[in-house]
């Protein structure tokens, strides 16, 4: 078994946690919203490996900041995208979104 980066691990983590458990209540045609507090807890920004903070819009996660970087990483269909080419740097993200700026 060879050594796994920290976004292998992460990766694997909500593979297997967050994600799984939305596959088992999708097939059982109900919904389970993205827990941000757990989320928060697993992801970390991809560029720095600093903590991120949740941006919400409409009490729901709509992507995840990293001060220390200056971006907002999106949520797309309830996943979020934490590419480090997907980051949005704050100001676009504010100038785009005005009903949900970055805190």
């Amino acid at each position: 078994m060879g050594n796994f980066s920290a976004t292998d691990y992460l990766e694997t983590k909500i593979r297997t946690g967050v994600f799984c458990r939305q596959r088992y209540f999708a097939a059982r045609g109900k919904i389970m919203p993205i827990n941000t507090e757990e989320l928060l807890a697993m992801l970390a920004c991809p560029r720095c490996l600093g903590a991120l903070t949740a941006v919400i819009r409409r009490e729901e996660p709509a992507g995840f900041a990293c001060k220390v970087c200056g971006v907002v990483y999106p949520v797309r269909e309830d996943i979020p995208i934490m590419l480090v080419e997907e980051g949005i740097p704050d100001v676009k993200w504010n100038t785009d979104n005005p009903d949900c700026p970055t805190p």
